[in-house]
């Protein structure tokens, strides 16, 4: 897939990589709402991938494995690099952090251990 990631989506994982994650959903949904099938799927499981890290970082495990839950069946589909985007990695990432709060029992997760969305440019990981 060639599209190039609408300015709001590559604006939303800047965010999420920053860790502000309210505004990274904010940012991902514009996306999501003004871009047109498949793409908008990718940006709807980005978006909910801010919602979790947010519930993670507000210490709400449920929230975040019901909303974690719903993310898969938009990330799910993809292959591993997408439009620049390392999905696959994404999803293993969200694994890694929501079986991380699983077995501590809680949900707060540090800035420092939230997934991030990595870009490829020129076949390097950003």
């Amino acid at each position: 897939m060639d599209e190039n990631l609408h300015p709001l989506a590559r604006e939303g994982i800047r965010l999420f990589n920053a860790g502000a994650f309210f505004e990274a959903h904010e940012a991902l949904e514009e996306a999501w709402l003004e871009s047109p099938v498949p793409i908008r799927n990718l940006y709807r499981g980005l978006l909910q991938a801010a919602v979790v890290c947010l519930h993670l970082e507000r210490g709400n495990l449920r929230g975040a494995l019901k909303v974690y839950r719903r993310s898969l069946k938009w990330l799910e589909p993809w292959p591993e690099v997408v439009a620049g985007i390392a999905v696959g990695q994404l999803r293993r990432e969200m694994e890694a952090c929501i079986q991380a709060a699983r077995t501590s029992g809680t949900a707060e997760l540090p800035k420092a251990d939230c997934p991030r969305i990595r870009l490829h440019s020129g076949g390097i990981p950003s």
